[in-house]
């Protein structure tokens, strides 16, 4: 008979990584078993980071494995708004709200975040359809699988 995988806890976490780009990591710990969806605006991590990031994961939700697969989200088109994607994704998925199926306008980004900061309100971020948007989006679906020995 299979094992169950109960999920005890959600989190979204943002990190801040080789010291210069921050990616959103939602995390459903559980057991056996934990896995995350890694939201990243300029992928792909190298595969030695994405190691890393993974196994630092693994030995915070104390779990036995930990999956993770990188969300089809919005790409960057500049090297500065990492952390503006980030707060947006973690926004609207606070808000229900799946950044996978939608694009963002920078300009409308920068100009609402900086509303909720002067107006101490939160709410999500506009978004459009990705079927009309001719920005490149990256799909990547692959899993991968650590454990530790």
């Amino acid at each position: 008979m299979g094992t169950i995988n109960k999920i005890i806890q959600k989190s979204l976490e943002h990190v801040f990584i080789n010291n210069n780009h921050w990616i959103l990591v939602k995390i459903y710990i559980s057991i056996p078993y934990s896995h995350c969806i890694v939201y990243d605006s300029k992928i792909p991590l190298t595969n030695a980071l994405a190691n890393d990031v993974m196994q630092l994961f693994l030995k915070l939700t104390n779990a036995e494995q930990l999956l993770y697969k990188y969300a089809s989200v919005m790409q960057q088109i500049n090297s500065s708004s990492c952390s503006l994607f980030t707060i947006a994704y973690a926004t609207n998925i606070a808000f229900g709200i799946d950044p996978k199926k939608f694009k963002y306008i920078l300009s409308q980004m920068q100009l609402h975040f900086q509303n909720n900061i002067n107006n101490k309100y939160l709410f999500p971020f506009r978004k459009y359809p990705k079927q009309n948007t001719n920005i490149n989006l990256t799909q990547l679906t692959s899993f991968k699988h650590y454990q530790f020995f």
